[in-house]
């Protein structure tokens, strides 16, 4: 049967043909249809058609002409709903510091594999592993939405996989000195078992709201901005559970008016959106239903009353903490990575960690916050030598 040209022969007999006449504003194509009894009439009457006769469209060459900025604030404005305020702050504060800068006038249509390579190969003389990536993401982002809305006919961009290093280290692997050195500038750090004792000695001893709050990030694997909103009242002793309903973060503000701060603290839901229930360790739970009768059930964990600590505080009482242990000065979230290698190495089911983190995936949980130590690492590999018995 006779086709092409965009002519297709319909079910009731009818020959039709599409054409594109245009554009709508936001880069929506629009096609006419022109009907016939046979191929040739269908065909004729749409090679006849004079496109110059709908106004209300776009053409091509007026939609590919939007510029960098543009097609940037489009993918923010129409991306906001579906993000947390957090995440809109970081890719627009990503977009403003470093991207815009070099691709505000550049046409969309006009940006090439150079423009990407240039500006990347740049800002790695002093951006993070981890903020090249964001800014891989936002780029990747806004070329995909200038594709669906058919402002780019396909991505021109090869974009790197991430070179972040994942490499675990303890006191007992490696020096602090050797932490700093270029090979070990994105090591990942977690505690040894003889450091997790000396930690949990020191924050029972000197007891306090924030070391009760450190504790629980310890032996829970919970984010630092989770465990800003948690409350009393969100420890469940009889099930010996914990309710992780919301979580205090400070974000940049996105439009900042003078006079005004340019980050502001707030409370959202969880990463993720998503509120989960994770279990006491017992031996944790005993401990914290002791300290728990000195508070009400309103009052904030980690500042002891009803009002929120904020991150950067509850992060400035961990460094203390680990300037009275004679401990390196390292990130809070090493805590989590610390209580996700323990976990493993315990044996504890990949997924059931998966749903106690909070990730969206078991991927996440293998691929980022587990770190087998070296020791067990060589137990492991010391039951492939006894069951071969090959010595």
């Amino acid at each position: 049967m006779r086709k092409g040209a965009n002519v297709y022969h319909r079910s009731d007999g009818r020959w039709e043909a599409h054409l594109l006449v245009g554009y709508s504003s936001n880069g929506i194509p629009h096609y006419k249809s022109f009907y016939g009894h046979s191929y040739k009439e269908a065909y004729n009457k749409k090679m006849n058609y004079k496109i110059d006769d709908e106004p209300t469209f776009l053409k091509k060459q007026e939609i590919i002409s939007l510029t960098f900025l543009e097609v940037s604030d489009l993918w923010l404005t129409d991306n906001q709903p579906y993000w947390k305020p957090s995440t809109y702050a970081k890719y627009q504060n990503v977009l403003d510091s470093y991207i815009l800068p070099a691709w505000r006038n550049k046409l969309i249509s006009s940006l090439q594999q150079s423009d990407y390579d240039m500006l990347r190969e740049y800002l790695e003389e002093f951006l993070s592993q981890s903020t090249l990536d964001t800014i891989t993401t936002v780029v990747r982002g806004i070329c995909k939405y200038a594709v669906s809305k058919h402002f780019l006919c396909s991505i021109s961009f090869v974009f790197p996989k991430s070179t972040r290093k994942k490499i675990l280290f303890t006191e007992v692997d490696l020096t602090y000195e050797e932490m700093l050195s270029d090979q070990y500038d994105d090591a990942i750090r977690i505690f040894s078992k003889e450091e997790m004792v000396q930690i949990t000695e020191y924050l029972v001893c000197h007891s306090s709201p924030s070391h009760i709050g450190i504790l629980i990030a310890l032996y829970e694997g919970m984010r630092i901005g989770e465990l800003c909103a948690l409350r009393w009242k969100d420890l469940d002793f009889v099930r010996k559970t914990i309710y992780i309903l919301r979580t205090y973060h400070r974000i940049s503000q996105p439009e900042t008016v003078a006079g005004k701060p340019k980050t502001v603290l707030r409370f959202d839901l969880p990463k993720n959106r998503r509120t989960r229930l994770i279990p006491m360790q017992p031996q944790l739970a005993e401990y914290l239903w002791e300290m728990s009768q000195s508070y009400s059930p309103d009052d904030y964990i980690l500042s002891g009353n009803r009002q929120p600590m904020e991150p950067r505080s509850c992060s400035n009482h961990f460094k203390r903490l680990l300037k009275a242990c004679n401990l390196p000065d390292i990130n809070f979230h090493a805590l989590r990575h610390t209580f996700a290698s323990n976990c493993v190495e315990a044996g504890i089911d990949i997924k059931v960690l998966s749903e106690i983190l909070g990730h969206s995936s078991v991927k996440i949980t293998m691929d980022l916050y587990v770190h087998l130590s070296m020791q067990y690492k060589q137990q492991q590999l010391s039951i492939l030598q006894i069951q071969n018995n090959i010595f």
